[in-house]
């Protein structure tokens, strides 16, 4: 091949290296690549995660006087719950299957680019949007319970 290469270009540099060690050299790559683009994957997922629990144990809190009017007025703790559960579930629910919905297209786009991994992975399926369903009810019960044993009359005077 070099004596080839110098009959066509003299003045060309040829390099010839055994097949193993490009292969080698390109695995490395991708192996940093897709470590670098887990971590930053795990770091988007627990910044989303503070999100979500920010904002919904948020929204709870500023209930907090219709909340104890309710109980004053009879209503059951149980019932209470499931309502804030249930109001504060469902703007989570529809962000999560609007954001399945565009990965799942934005999977199919770069599916010629995956390497090794399936286009509709079922951990980034399932379990990331399970743990962000999570992650919004313990922002909504926790605030929810310490609201529901704490004094009535105090909490009407703190507002």
């Amino acid at each position: 091949m070099r004596g080839v290469a110098r009959e066509l270009a003299p003045g060309l540099v040829v390099r010839v290296n055994r097949l193993e060690e490009n292969v080698t050299l390109w695995q490395t790559i991708a192996a940093v690549v897709a470590g670098l683009s887990g971590s930053l994957s795990l770091l988007a997922l627990g910044m989303a995660s503070i999100g979500v629990y920010g904002v919904v144990a948020y929204v709870v809190s500023r209930r907090r006087r219709e909340v104890v009017i309710r109980l004053v007025l009879g209503a059951k703790i149980r019932d209470v719950e499931n309502m804030i559960l249930r109001q504060t579930l469902r703007p989570v629910a529809i962000g999560v299957a609007i954001g399945i919905a565009g990965a799942a297209a934005a999977a199919r786009i770069l599916e010629s680019i995956l390497f090794g991994v399936s286009p509709l992975d079922p951990i980034a399926f399932v379990g990331a949007p399970a743990f962000l369903l999570a992650v919004a009810s313990a922002a909504s019960v926790l605030p929810t319970r310490q609201l529901l044993t704490a004094d009535p009359m105090t909490t009407l005077r703190s507002e």
